[in-house]
């Protein structure tokens, strides 16, 4: 017993306070629960972000991507993908430096209703598929992650091809930021590459280049 015990847990709390606390632990008001889908964790979401953020977001190369936190129980906003190595659970979509430290999480509450959760503070989840703005899911993400950058023109961001497109090169461009990331043959605005059947026919390593002298785009 005493090879496993931890004096300072032990000194802190007994196991049966341990679990009475747990079983009434909230953090929101159950009386007054919205259409946010994560209503009772919003608030540890909210002073999360803020001590992610104290220090601002001090890394150059800055990562935008979704990870997975495994979770087997009922919930509305619980995922089946059936290619992750995590296939069951909640998705988030994170802001991060190219080693991994989180800039700023939003959890994916999936469809949602147009009110939304962000009345309840400022830097609540927007909705992510807004019938009024029209834009692709994986444009509002990177819309809804880069507001936490201050100085977009001292950073650069890379995405996947989920989240990539010519037009949101663009947009991302205008708005002072340099981002790289691969991008699916349908999203790159009919640019005209070599298609993948004539590449994949030449020899190894073989690559073809476009610049957009315009927008200053490379693809």
């Amino acid at each position: 017993m005493l090879l496993i015990l931890t004096t300072l847990v032990s000194q802190a709390m007994s196991r049966k306070r341990y679990f009475d606390i747990k079983k009434y632990l909230h953090f929101n008001d159950n009386t007054a629960i919205d259409s946010d889908r994560y209503y009772k964790v919003r608030p540890i979401y909210i002073l999360l972000n803020e001590a992610l953020q104290q220090f601002g977001v001090f890394a150059e190369h800055l990562s935008i991507d979704e990870r997975m936190v495994r979770y087997f129980g009922r919930h509305g906003c619980k995922m089946y993908i059936k290619r992750k190595p995590v296939k069951f659970g909640y998705k988030l979509w994170i802001l991060s430096s190219f080693d991994g430290y989180p800039f700023y999480i939003i959890p994916y509450q999936g469809a949602q209703k147009e009110n939304g959760s962000e009345n309840s503070s400022e830097r609540l989840e927007k909705d992510m598929k807004s019938k009024k703005e029209k834009k692709a899911l994986s444009q509002t993400v990177v819309e809804n992650l880069l507001p936490v950058v201050e100085t977009p023109e001292k950073h650069k961001i890379y995405m996947d091809n989920f989240f990539t497109s010519y037009d949101h090169f663009v947009s991302l461009r205008d708005k002072r930021f340099f981002a790289t990331g691969t991008v699916r043959e349908n999203r790159m605005a009919k640019c005209p590459l070599k298609s993948s059947t004539i590449l994949g026919k030449m020899d190894r390593g073989t690559a073809d280049r476009k610049f957009d002298t315009k927008n200053n785009c490379s693809c």
